[in-house]
């Protein structure tokens, strides 16, 4: 029931109220829950992805909204979450190269503005921002064509937020396609280069951002739900 097209370089943003089904939506185009019904197309080739990993090899990424529960995994170092999707590049006969792992983190603390004391450090230590960062961090390692994004900035603190937003464009600029959910409407507004609304699991409106308001959106997201109560 959803008809998307997502476009070389740009953010498509996903607005609608919880329960609309945009986070099953990420999922599906992630494989993490199977297609029910439709297909994917990648540059002209239909695609079927029947687990994540058969999306990451058409370099394809997901930041999830449970970042904690389903994008990192806090117990462990952060040296650990960063590299985990490359780890068979860096390692050789069942060895891993540590000067290489070690040089990727110093390499993503840099570049992300990473607050950590070490690669060392666990995860669950550090902010929401800085956990956020490691995420992004972690997918940018499989140089990725497309990546989706679910509340990518729920629960981090404002400098974070910023440093998230400019991350953004400047992947846009790189060419990466990026499909952002977000229950923020400042930030579906002013992120945007289009803005889909989702609604019972279907897409309600394209819009504009130029040409739109808050108050539009929240209208098309909800109105069905407000005339049936």
């Amino acid at each position: 029931q959803v008809s998307l097209t997502l476009r070389e370089g740009e953010i498509l943003g996903v607005a609608g109220m919880v329960g609309s089904g945009r986070s099953e939506l990420a999922r599906a185009l992630f494989g993490a829950d199977p297609l029910t019904s439709g297909s994917i197309t990648i540059k002209g080739q239909p695609v079927v992805f029947r687990n994540p990993a058969e999306a990451i090899r058409k370099k394809i990424s997901l930041v999830p909204e449970d970042r904690k529960q389903q994008g990192l995994f806090t117990e462990l170092p952060i040296r650990n979450n960063i590299t985990l999707p490359i780890l068979k590049k860096i390692t050789r006969w069942g060895f891993l190269n540590r000067a290489r792992e070690n040089e990727i983190v110093d390499q993503a603390r840099k570049q992300h503005s990473i607050a950590m004391t070490s690669g060392s450090q666990e995860v669950q230590y550090l902010s929401g921002g800085n956990q956020q960062k490691v995420v992004l961090a972690k997918w940018l390692q499989t140089r990725p064509e497309i990546i989706i994004m679910d509340e990518p900035t729920r629960g981090v603190d404002v400098g974070s937020k910023f440093e998230i937003y400019q991350l953004m464009r400047q992947l846009n600029k790189e060419g990466i396609a990026i499909l952002m959910i977000s229950s923020e409407l400042t930030e579906i507004l002013g992120l945007s280069d289009r803005i889909l609304v989702m609604r019972e699991g279907r897409i309600e409106a394209e819009l504009k951002p130029s040409e739109t308001t808050e108050e539009r959106v929240i209208e098309l997201a909800t109105t069905r739900a407000v005339a049936a109560a």
